[in-house]
């Protein structure tokens, strides 16, 4: 397994030629999935995001703590949620006083490197019994409709408090997802473009965790999002202000937001989309769906330079 990628030579990548100008000014948001399997009953999509400083001073602790995870522990090649907290593959023998060592650990550098991040959250049978039709091929399942939700926040994140003019996103690699979530990225990118607005989107990335260390700390906000939200389903009135899990809670002393789409969301969602103009409705379906999509189609002629 070769090693992770720097994060410099990362977004050397990630930038188009035209702006590899010696001058590395870019906001990268690394973003994974939770819940995302058919059987589960809430989807989440959450991540990091911050600027090159931040990356490049995580990306330095995140090694060490892999390197030197837990007193008798061996290395890591990676840290996955999922499999620490089953104590599976890497993580065999480990205990839980042992795991929770090493998450609040981790959890302790996302917040040591200042860096911001994003959850969402939707409850996929409301989802599916209120989102149908055009609509549903506009913004999406509820995978779909998280991707977007992302985008929305950390765009709204880079504008108030990010400062570079370029942003990346990262999403871990997932090759039947990829179609759709850069077709989502070319219409935000004509928006920040066409309103001349920063940050310009310059790439959305797919990769393995294994090689991007940023999108273990996704995977660890994802993880820790997605039980606090079936713990609220749990409860008879859904009780949204449920106390979180406490490695949960640590992170969320940082800079760590989240959203939970309720069914009262969705209603909502479901009534502005069909208050919507059905014509744009269906050009935006057909352009997520089509095999060369037009950004013409969609939004006319006029496309900026």
């Amino acid at each position: 397994m070769s090693a992770p990628l720097p994060f410099r030579e990362f977004a050397a990548v990630c930038l188009p030629p035209g702006r590899r100008d010696g001058c590395l000014c870019m906001l990268a948001a690394y973003f994974d999935d939770s819940g995302t399997h058919g059987t589960s009953k809430v989807v989440v999509l959450g991540g990091v995001f911050g600027n090159q400083f931040q990356w490049e001073y995580f990306s330095e602790l995140w090694k060490r703590k892999l390197d030197n995870p837990c007193p008798g522990k061996l290395p890591l090649r990676r840290f996955h949620m999922t499999d620490c907290q089953n104590s599976q593959h890497e993580f065999a023998g480990w205990k839980r006083h042992e795991t929770d060592f090493l998450v609040r650990e981790l959890g302790q550098i996302v917040l040591k490197c200042g860096l911001w991040g994003y959850a969402a959250a939707v409850s996929r049978a409301d989802w599916d019994d209120l989102i149908t039709g055009d609509v549903r091929r506009m913004i999406g399942d509820a995978e779909g409709f998280c991707i977007r939700n992302v985008y929305i926040r950390t765009l709204r994140w880079a504008r108030q408090f990010g400062g570079d003019k370029n942003i990346a996103f990262v999403f871990d690699s997932r090759p039947h997802r990829e179609k759709e979530n850069t077709r989502v990225f070319d219409i935000f990118q004509w928006f920040q473009d066409n309103q001349q607005q920063n940050p310009q989107l310059v790439s959305a990335t797919f990769a393995s965790s294994y090689k991007i260390l940023p999108l273990q700390a996704a995977d660890l906000v994802a993880w820790e999002f997605y039980q606090h939200v079936l713990r609220i389903l749990a409860q008879p009135d859904g009780n949204i202000e449920l106390a979180p899990r406490k490695e949960f809670d640590h992170l969320l002393k940082g800079r760590i937001s989240f959203g939970i789409a309720t069914r009262a969301v969705v209603e909502k969602i479901a009534r502005m989309s069909a208050e919507s103009n059905q014509d744009f409705v269906k050009r935006a379906g057909d352009y997520i769906e089509a095999a060369n999509p037009s950004l013409a189609d969609l939004f006319g002629t006029e496309l900026p330079p």
